[in-house]
């Protein structure tokens, strides 16, 4: 019965997604259109097995009286992450192998800029005390979860990017509401935990460690802000750059993303878990 409920409420989740990425189809003044939502299992179930493959420690945990488990299509994390690259309300979301940009842990490609987007996830510390330390089950899925749910939104942060090029926000404006958005993605990510990592760690025997899901940070968004801006210097890195490359102040550069460090556990936000 716990799965059965783990299922329907990661349904649930994926689904408000998807419901947050369509909210902003109106352009110029147009009227709201209703999105067109596909939907792929076999793809889905393709790049969720790709990266398992690719990124060896999140196929296997150590479970209680038993030792080491591996993933099956059984359990509720594996089949809400199907969902995500199954569900295709903006485009086609790939699985990417390849490190993400500079030192991030993990970065995505918004599908809804070209109708292909992507997920990258670091598997390997690349500074600091830990570097070249495997990153550990539980962190890669941590990642996994929050650049999917990133990627969700990308119809918003695309209408933002708009604002931006046309400039009708200013700089302060444009860094500000990234932040906002990086903030809504941090509490769907603590959904997430609650509503489906939690349950399929009990039934497994899985114990797990919270301050990974950053589930203490604080709720409002002007405590969060202030507590990452101090350690991460964010979100005047990377969005001010991004604003100065979206306006062309800065010409032939390339903006991305997945340049913003997704809230690191091991550090209370820095890039890479230092």
């Amino acid at each position: 019965m716990q799965s059965v409920v783990s299922i329907f409420l990661l349904i649930l989740i994926t689904l408000c997604c998807l419901s947050d990425s369509g909210k902003l189809r109106a352009q110029n003044g147009g009227a709201s259109r209703t999105p067109e939502i596909r939907y792929d299992h076999d793809f889905g179930v393709s790049q969720v097995k790709r990266m398992l493959n690719d990124r060896i420690f999140m196929d296997a945990y150590p479970s209680a009286g038993v030792g080491m488990r591996r993933i099956t299509e059984k359990d509720a994390i594996y089949i809400w992450l199907v969902e995500q690259f199954a569900f295709q309300s903006d485009g086609l979301i790939f699985w990417n192998s390849d490190p993400p940009l500079a030192i991030t842990m993990a970065d995505n490609s918004l599908a809804s800029e070209s109708g292909v987007g992507y997920i990258r996830i670091r598997d390997i510390y690349t500074s600091g005390k830990t570097r070249g330390n495997y990153i550990s089950f539980e962190e890669l899925w941590y990642y996994a979860v929050y650049e999917a749910i990133s990627e969700h939104m990308s119809k918003s942060w695309n209408e933002l990017y708009d604002k931006a090029r046309h400039k009708e926000i200013t700089r302060d404006e444009f860094v500000l509401s990234a932040a906002r958005l990086e903030f809504e993605i941090s509490e769907k990510t603590k959904d997430f935990y609650f509503m489906v990592w939690i349950p399929w760690a009990k039934n497994v025997g899985f114990k797990s460690d919270r301050q990974i899901w950053r589930i203490d940070a604080p709720q409002t968004f002007d405590k969060w802000i202030a507590d990452y801006s101090v350690k991460a210097g964010f979100p005047e890195v990377p969005y001010s750059h991004n604003y100065d490359v979206l306006t062309g102040a800065v010409p032939n550069a390339k903006y991305d993303r997945g340049l913003a460090p997704t809230p690191s556990p091991a550090s209370n936000g820095t890039a890479n878990g230092q």
